[in-house]
C-alpha cells in the first residue's frame, strides 16, 4: 500500500509537497485547487507502462489522462531548466521511490526519467539514498553507491518498480495494478460489443469494458469480505446484483449474448437507455471493487455523478468495504453525501479511523494548502475548514434572512 505521494514542480504544486495516503482516501476541495493533480502521478505511471513495461518515458497523454505538454505539466513559476519530481512510499517494501522527470527536446509531449532516487525507509540516514542513472547503451538503470543501501542485495528495474532478485521484497508495488474510473464514464448502451481484455482485468477508464468483464467473470468467487449477507451466491454477477440492489433498493442485471461479437445488458428487464444514467455510472465502480485483488489500487472520480443522495452515501460505504479488504481506494468528490457515507463506515466499524484519509485542498495566494481531516470512532471530524462543505449552511442562513 502506498503511504504517501510527493510532488514538486508538478502543475500547481511548486515546492515539494507530501500527501499522506491510507487505505481509503477522499480528496475534495474547490475546483482548481489540486485534488485531481494529487492523483495524476499514479495515472501517469500506469498509462506510461501500458505502452512499454520497462519504459523510461512518461507519457503525459494516454488512456487515463490528457495533460498536454511538458510545459503544461511543469509549474509555471519555475525555470524551464527545472525538472518535475514525483515520488511514492510503501512501508511493506520499506522503500521510498522518487522519479526525476526532464524535458525531451525532440518531443514536448513526453518526459524522460533521468534519475530514480530509492531510499531505504528502515534508516533515517539520508546517505542511504541510491541514485539510478539511465545507461544509454542499454534499456536498464545502473546503480551507484549500492554498498550504501542497507538490507537490499540486488536491485533492478521492472515495470518502473524496484524488485529484489532475492525475493525479499514483495512485487506488489506495481503501477499496472491500478483500476481507474474517470468522471467521464460511458452512458447507457443498448448493445455492448464483445472485446478481449488485458492480463489485468479492469472495466476501462470510462467503464467501457464493464459488460465484458461481467460476462467473462460472472461465475468467479467474490472475496468473503466483499459479500453482502443475502441469500444470493458468492459469484461476481450475483454479488454485483446484491450491491446494486443495496444502493438503489432494487435492480437486477442480466447479460445475454446476441451474436458472436455483441451482448445485451438489462436492468430489471429494461434496456439501460430506459433506466437512466445512475445505474450505468455506478455499475463500473461496483464491478471494479468486486474483481480487484488485494494490493490493487482503485481510483474513482466523482462517484456521486447522476446519483440520488442516498445512493451517493451507499457507494461511499461500498468503497469503504473495498478498502478494508486490502484494495487501496482513492476518491475525488464534491459530494457531502460521499463524505458522510465514509464517516458512517467508520462509525459502523467497517473501516477503522486510522485507515480513513480526508484531504481538503485549498489555496493561499499561489500556494496549495492541504487540510488533513481526521475521523474519530463516532464518525465525527476533528476540523471543518472554511468552504469545506459549508454551502448548505450558508444557503440556509440566507433563506432564513430572506424570510425574515
Amino acid at each position: 500500500m502506498i503511504t504517501s505521494v510527493s510532488l514538486k514542480n508538478f502543475k500547481c504544486f511548486k515546492g515539494e509537497t507530501v500527501i499522506p495516503t491510507r487505505k481509503i482516501n477522499l480528496y475534495t476541495g474547490i475546483n482548481g485547487r489540486g485534488k485531481s493533480t494529487a492523483i495524476q502521478p499514479l495515472l501517469l505511471m500506469r498509462q506510461s507502462i501500458e505502452k512499454y513495461a520497462a519504459t523510461r518515458i512518461i507519457h503525459f497523454n494516454g488512456s487515463c489522462v490528457e495533460l498536454g505538454s511538458f510545459r503544461d505539466v511543469r509549474n509555471i513559476s519555475v525555470s524551464q531548466r527545472e525538472s518535475i519530481e514525483i515520488g511514492f512510499t510503501d512501508p511493506k517494501l520499506q522503500l521510498a521511490i522518487k522519479y526525476i522527470l526532464r524535458r525531451v527536446e525532440e518531443d514536448d509531449m513526453i518526459a524522460e526519467i533521468s534519475e530514480i532516487h530509492i531510499c531505504d525507509n528502515t534508516t533515517q540516514n539520508s546517505e542511504s539514498d541510491v541514485i539510478y542513472e539511465l545507461n544509454k547503451a542499454s534499456e536498464d538503470y545502473t546503480p551507484m553507491n549500492m554498498n550504501r543501501f542497507r538490507n537490499i542485495k540486488v536491485l533492478r528495474l521492472s515495470n518502473l518498480t524496484p524488485y529484489d532478485a532475492t525475493e525479499n521484497i514483495p512485487s506488489h508495488f506495481f503501477f499496472n495494478k491500478i483500476h481507474y474510473i474517470s468522471a467521464h464514464r460511458m452512458g447507457p448502451q443498448d448493445v455492448y460489443v464483445k472485446t478481449s481484455y488485458s492480463t489485468f482485468p479492469n472495466v476501462g477508464t470510462r467503464g467501457e469494458f464493464t459488460a465484458n468483464i461481467l460476462e467473462k467473470m460472472k461465475n468467479e468467487v467474490v472475496p468473503k469480505a466483499m459479500r453482502l449477507r443475502t441469500q444470493v451466491s458468492e459469484t461476481v454477477l450475483d454479488q454485483t446484483n446484491a450491491w446494486m440492489n443495496n444502493i438503489f433498493t432494487g435492480g437486477k442485471i442480466d447479460i445475454t449474448s446476441l451474436e458472436a461479437n455483441s451482448m445485451l445488458m438489462t436492468f430489471d428487464t429494461y434496456k439501460p437507455n430506459n433506466t437512466g444514467f445512475g445505474y450505468s455510472y455506478v455499475l463500473p465502480i461496483i464491478v471494479s471493487g468486486l474483481i480487484a485483488k488485494e494490493g490493487d489500487i482503485l481510483i474513482v472520480e466523482n462517484p456521486e455523478a447522476h446519483l440520488h443522495p442516498s445512493a451517493q452515501s451507499g457507494i461511499a460505504y461500498f468503497l469503504s468495504v473495498t478498502a478494508q479488504r486490502g484494495v487501496q481506494v482513492f476518491i475525488e468528490s464534491h459530494s457531502e453525501n460521499v463524505l458522510n457515507g465514509l464517516r458512517i463506515a467508520v462509525k459502523d466499524k467497517i473501516i477503522p479511523p486510522e485507515d480513513a484519509n480526508i484531504i481538503y485542498f485549498d489555496r493561499d495566494n499561489d500556494k496549495v494548502v492541504k487540510h488533513e481531516i481526521h475521523v474519530d470512532i463516532d464518525g465525527k471530524l476533528d476540523k471543518w475548514p472554511r468552504c469545506f462543505f459549508d454551502q448548505n449552511d450558508i444557503d440556509l442562513e440566507r433563506i432564513c434572512d430572506l424570510k425574515s
